[in-house]
């Protein structure tokens, strides 16, 4: 059973459902029903809709006959694949903006998230996705690009669900996962404070987490 925190930070009904999949759609389809969270987020099934057409579109959930929506199945064959599209993108994003400062916003959003690993108590996996969730949205508005920001979303959240199914099936204590994602975050986080634009997306490809293959020289942060 998955332990909620009791002090969630305030992020949107949208990336609410993304940790609920990540967490709790390891092995089984997570049944997602309008009506349900509509009386669950206190809003009406419109909304509701809406973010479930979103989230079909990043290929999180979809739509079965006689059950209505439910998330989707990781398959472990295409893991491989879908690895190598996250290498893609970040690589991409890396390379378009390279020479190009951080805005003092984001700057201030990284440092955020920052000190939420510093200081906010992580305690469950709940607790980190919350912040995980914090970090793709700042990475998200780093992005120019609408096509390329919705892509990377999708594919940083389908990874998520990787490490978290890693875990749950293969034996990892949620402290280990815990410890790794919250370092990883810290140093995205920290990347971000350094002034361009590309570093967060290096450091992205180069964490233990996400890493998504070795850099060449000149796409290395340098120390």
């Amino acid at each position: 059973m998955i332990e909620r925190s009791a002090n969630r930070l305030d992020c949107s009904t949208a990336d609410q459902l993304r940790i609920r999949i990540c967490l709790e759609g390891a092995t089984e389809p997570v049944p997602l029903h309008e009506t349900r969270l509509s009386a669950e987020f206190q809003v009406s099934r419109t909304p509701i809709r809406q973010i479930l057409q979103m989230l079909r579109r990043e290929d999180m959930v979809e739509i079965r006959p006689g059950i209505g929506t439910v998330s989707t199945t990781l398959d472990p064959e295409r893991r491989a694949y879908q690895g190598a599209v996250l290498e893609t993108l970040v690589t991409a994003e890396a390379q378009l903006c390279a020479g190009q400062s951080m805005p003092l916003m984001l700057q201030a959003n990284f440092a955020s998230v920052r000190s939420l690993v510093e200081m906010r108590p992580l305690s469950t996996l709940d607790d980190v996705m919350q912040v995980m969730a914090r970090m793709i949205a700042t990475l998200e508005q780093s992005v120019a690009d609408l096509l390329l920001r919705n892509a990377t979303r999708a594919a940083l959240w389908r990874q998520i669900r990787w490490l978290i199914r890693d875990a749950q099936c293969g034996g990892v204590s949620d402290a280990a996962v815990m410890d790794t994602i919250g370092a990883d975050i810290r140093m995205i986080a920290e990347a971000g404070l350094k002034g361009p634009k590309s570093y967060p997306f290096i450091v992205l490809a180069q964490t233990g987490s996400f890493g998504t293959g070795d850099q060449t020289d000149d796409q290395k942060q340098p120390a």
